[in-house]
């Protein structure tokens, strides 16, 4: 069945088995080249998780050794936090943290800090 007039001759055209045997050569190619990279990147991403679990470990031995360090971070936070909500009350800085729709400071701004201690006290 194979040679003149069979199937194959029908249903592929002129040329078409040397164009089907150069796609199989590049898609080859393509699967060798694919394969390579993806080696590489593989070794490269274990480098950078290597890396990452270094740091980790570092910080983690700073942090046991250190106990005050999550504590001193902490204040560190409070404390920037209520150094900006002093500069929205400050009087000279107040009109630069006004909101958009009025003119009026936050609710949380607007309660002075320590006002529930001088209650307690009295």
């Amino acid at each position: 069945m194979r040679g003149p007039g069979a199937l194959g001759d029908w249903l592929l055209p002129p040329g078409g088995p040397g164009q089907i045997a150069s796609a199989l050569t590049n898609a080859n190619s393509l699967v060798a080249n694919t394969d390579t990279n993806l080696s590489l990147l593989v070794a490269e991403l274990s480098r950078s998780l290597d890396s990452l679990a270094g740091i980790t470990s570092n910080l983690n031995s700073q942090v046991q050794v250190n106990t005050n360090l999550v504590k001193s971070l902490s204040d560190t936070i409070v404390h920037s936090d209520e150094f900006i909500q002093g500069l929205k009350r400050h009087w000279l800085l107040r009109s630069a943290f006004k909101t958009k729709k009025t003119n009026a400071l936050p609710a949380a701004v607007s309660k002075p800090l320590g006002s529930s201690k001088k209650k307690s006290e009295r």
